[in-house]
């Protein structure tokens, strides 16, 4: 386990989309379902990284964990600015939004039927990763402290 925990971290930390921020959080899962789509022999060492008990593969330098400590502080800065409901905290919303993205990459076999039953599956897929996202994490019209910060301010 402890190799596919190492492949796990290289895979994750350096070939995550960019930054989720509110009002592009459809988009980041749809960049990420895209990701899994053109690697999918990336999710089981992802997969098979997870299976490592918490605080065996973690390190103080660890690039993974800096890069989701890095999102979830975006998350709450854009709650923070009234631009994402503070009712899911910031890393339940990632956490969410990630496992929606790559629902079909853990779900291989539940391929061949999608495929039955769409036009274009992969492009039918994607649709409703970004739908679902869309709906559940809408974009806030303002936030409580002034104008909705821009992408640059809250990535920044």
């Amino acid at each position: 386990m402890g190799d596919g925990g190492r492949v796990h971290l290289l895979v994750d930390s350096r070939s995550v989309p960019p930054e989720p921020v509110a009002w592009v959080l459809p988009g980041y899962a749809g960049r990420l379902f895209d990701y899994f789509v053109a690697r999918p022999d990336h999710h089981r060492p992802i997969t098979w990284g997870r299976l490592d008990p918490p605080g065996t593969a973690a390190v103080a330098d660890d690039p993974t964990q800096a890069v989701i400590t890095r999102k979830i502080g975006q998350l709450r800065e854009v709650q923070l600015a009234g631009q994402l409901d503070p009712a899911w905290g910031p890393a339940d919303v990632l956490a969410l939004v990630n496992q929606i993205a790559m629902t079909w990459a853990a779900q291989p076999e539940l391929s061949e039927a999608a495929a039955a039953n769409a036009v274009d599956p992969t492009a039918a897929r994607r649709a409703a990763v970004v739908t679902t996202v869309e709906r559940l994490f809408p974009r806030a019209r303002r936030g409580p402290r002034g104008p909705s910060m821009t992408r640059s301010q809250v990535a920044g």
